[in-house]
């Protein structure tokens, strides 16, 4: 009877001994789930900004290879195009982009990476996304000079279609252009969010 006594009581002992075996199989399973589905959003995360940096890379080479004939047939490249065409056009008393201009290809193409970080999903909060996409649209912006905030500012009044704006209220993409240009009474296509961000996304 004794010895019954002992088997019974190792018997619970390794039955006690098993379940957390298999509790631990369980933990570590769910652990290494865990770190695979991190391992995987890092990846997406990282592919994303090779692509970003990439679209990046190709904007700066459309601007690098931008001309303009100035009104002494001087012939504009580059960066300094911006403020060359916003400065005759201002003398002229009207600011509006035509398409003799060949500014269209920029405009579009600072639309259309705005719209690839726009479509990305990432993983989070809404409030979480929201600031990533946010802190990406920085990075396109970081690289605009102050007239091409302004030859922006421009393009949105005139957008109609009010798509590209779209983006530039989302995302507060013009707000390191100059203080006088931040009425939003003189744009009407844009909202107060384009020049003021989200003080959440900031922190």
């Amino acid at each position: 009877p004794t010895r019954g006594t002992y088997g019974d009581m190792f018997g619970g002992v390794n039955a006690l001994f098993s379940g957390l075996a298999f509790v631990g199989i369980v933990y570590t399973f769910l652990l290494q789930r865990r770190d695979l589905n991190n391992s995987k959003e890092d990846f997406k995360i990282h592919q994303f900004e090779n692509n970003l940096n990439s679209l990046i890379n190709s904007h700066l080479k459309i601007v690098e290879q931008l001309s303009y004939k100035a009104n002494n047939s001087e012939i504009i490249k580059g960066r300094e195009v911006f403020k060359v065409v916003f400065e005759s056009k201002k003398q002229m008393g009207k600011i509006c982009f035509e398409e003799e201009d060949n500014l269209g290809h920029y405009f579009r193409n600072i639309y259309r990476i705005l719209k690839i970080i726009s479509r990305e999903s990432f993983k989070g909060n809404e409030l979480e996304i929201k600031k990533r996409r946010y802190l990406y649209s920085n990075l396109l912006r970081s690289i605009l000079s102050s007239y091409e905030l302004k030859a922006i500012l421009y393009w949105c009044i005139q957008d109609e279609e009010k798509i590209f704006v779209e983006y530039i209220n989302k995302y507060s993409f013009l707000k390191h252009i100059s203080n006088d240009l931040k009425d939003v009474s003189l744009h009407p296509n844009l909202k107060k969010t384009a020049f003021y961000p989200n003080k959440n996304w900031e922190n």
